[in-house]
Parts: structure tokens; sequence; C-alpha cells
């Protein structure tokens, strides 16, 4: 197998974590995802994750699921460590309207910075993040059925290679 972050090697991925709304109405959304990602070219990782959502929000609370696409770049991969930026899209779709007002079908696109760190011999890796999370229908109802959600969700998680 491809040694971390050459092409052609891949990974599994468990994460979670919270993303704190940043509009007057502190809404929290949480998440547990889970992704399979292949690196395309020397340091650059695509993934596909499914992701399992808590919205804690004003109105109804709700439960969702989302696929995303998301794509990685290590801009610092050394022996042990890497820094990486990330960004993602996809659909998810939850039990309620998600913003309150807005419809249960929507979309999340996502900016993010990370580290990862390699556990010991092994070659498990503690992963974490910092990324801007939204939520938003991109009017499929109208212009007025579109509210959205800004927020800055953290992360962490282990990844393994298979």
């Amino acid at each position: 197998m491809p040694a971390f972050g050459e092409k052609g090697h891949r990974r599994f991925q468990i994460q979670a974590g919270p993303a704190v709304g940043l509009e007057a109405e502190d809404a929290i959304d949480a998440t547990l995802a889970f992704d399979i990602s292949i690196f395309v070219a020397k340091d650059f990782e695509v993934a596909g994750e499914v992701g399992l959502w808590g919205f804690f929000q004003e109105g109804d609370d709700a439960a969702g699921i989302s696929t995303s696409v998301v794509f990685r770049y290590h801009y610092i991969n050394r022996d042990r460590w890497s820094a990486y930026l990330d960004a993602g899209i996809g659909p998810v779709f939850s039990t309620d309207n998600t913003p309150d007002g807005g419809t249960g079908v929507n979309f999340m696109p996502r900016l993010g910075v990370g580290l990862s760190y390699a556990l010991g011999d092994s070659d498990a890796r503690l992963v974490t993040g910092l990324r801007w999370h939204h939520i938003s229908n991109a009017r499929i109802s109208g212009e007025t059925g579109n509210p959205d959600r800004d927020g800055i969700l953290v992360w962490a998680g282990i990844s393994f290679p298979f």
C-alpha cells in the first residue's frame, strides 16, 4: 500500500462534532460521519462521506442524513502529521424543516482547515478540523422559503488505511 499522502493511498474515517450557529437563534447541529477516501494525487485526497445529524434549533428539532463529496489538500505533510484545507458539498435530508421555516431537503457546502497526526507506530491517525458549516435549500422553494444557517463546526475523528 502507498504511504499516507501518496497517490493510491486509501482511508476510512469516523468523525464527530458540534456546529454552533452564528445567527441570533444559536442553533446547534451535531454530526457523526463516516468517510472513505483515496489520494488521487500526491497530498490530494477525495472522500465520499455519509453523515448522521441532530439539528437543535428554534422551532422543531430534527434528525438528518447527508452525503457529501470532500476534497482535501494536505499542504504540509510531514512524517507523523499533516495540515490540510478541505472543501465539500452535498445534500442533507431531515425529518423536519431545517432551518425552521425552510425545507426538509437542503445542501451543506463547507470550507475548513485541519490537522492529522499519526498515532503511535500504527497507521491510524487522529484527525481534527474546524470548518464553516452552512445549510440552505438553494431556493428550491423560492426566495422567501430559503432560510439558511451558518455555523462553525469543530470535529475530531480517527482514520485507518484499508
